[in-house]
């Protein structure tokens, strides 16, 4: 049986994780993040082999990528927050709560909001937004 790629105890190539910021070979200076990574093995009578794909966002432009492992370059592990969310997570939390600010003032256009419930709920959600973006108001 030939082995290609295969993985030998002690000649492990170092995998990015969950949240690391790496470098994709052709991409330049750019930097994205980990959000999900996929192995895969391969083996049948002639040849075995493994290889990892992970699942990149781009910091700048907040595209998603498919990449080889081979294409990637750790430049920084996982860091955790306050809140252990990664950057990404982070993202997605930002999308939520404004997709929760969008429909609480269509509820309040169709439904009024005559004891301010809504108005109310509104404003706790901007706070968890300024919170978590740091931002100003």
């Amino acid at each position: 049986m030939t082995t290609l790629a295969k993985e030998t105890e002690g000649n492990q190539p170092e995998r990015a994780g969950i949240g690391d910021i790496v470098k994709i070979d052709g991409y330049g200076n750019s930097l994205f993040e980990v959000v999900s990574a996929s192995t895969t093995s391969f083996v049948d009578m002639e040849v075995e082999y493994e290889y990892t794909e992970y699942e990149v966002l781009g910091l700048k432009d907040k595209r998603n990528y498919l990449v080889d492992d081979t294409n990637v370059t750790i430049v920084k592990r996982a860091g955790k927050g306050e809140e252990g969310e990664t950057q990404a997570m982070n993202y997605e939390r930002v999308d939520e709560l404004l997709d929760t600010i969008n429909d609480y003032r269509e509820l309040w256009r169709v439904l009024g909001d005559n004891n301010n419930e809504y108005a109310n709920k509104i404003e706790l959600t901007k706070l968890k937004l300024k919170e978590i973006t740091g931002g100003g108001d």
